[in-house]
């Protein structure tokens, strides 16, 4: 499996509930039909969350970290590819133009490690 995380602030002046409505309602549906060999596709929405042993920070640096799997490098590879398409490439930037800051979004491949914590 290989996975990459965008980190990405939303458009702005865009409230948080208009940001994910249009990420949930219109941009992820255009970006599953765009990249086919997605096997996961998950937006995580960043919210400020304190407690006793953490402050709970309002200047979160992102708004969300969208994560997708492939089943390789080579589907990544290949979804790159299909996204270099001149047309495909214009409308999803332009759906993007609509919902992010598009200067702040980080991609990064990730190497995950899991912890059993049966015992």
């Amino acid at each position: 499996m290989f996975k990459i995380f965008l980190q990405i602030r939303k458009k702005p002046g865009m409230s948080r509930e208009d940001f994910i409505a249009y990420y949930e309602n219109h941009h992820a549906p255009l970006a599953i039909g765009l990249i086919p060999s997605m096997r996961k596709y998950l937006r995580h929405y960043l919210q400020p969350l304190g407690s006793e042993f953490f402050a709970a920070g309002d200047d979160l640096p992102d708004d969300v970290i969208t994560e997708i799997w492939f089943d390789s490098r080579a589907g990544y590879d290949e979804a790159m590819a299909l996204l270099a398409d001149p047309e495909k490439a214009a409308i999803l930037a332009a759906d993007e133009e609509k919902l992010f800051d598009r200067a702040s979004i980080r991609v990064r491949s990730v190497e995950c490690h899991e912890s059993d914590l049966t015992r």
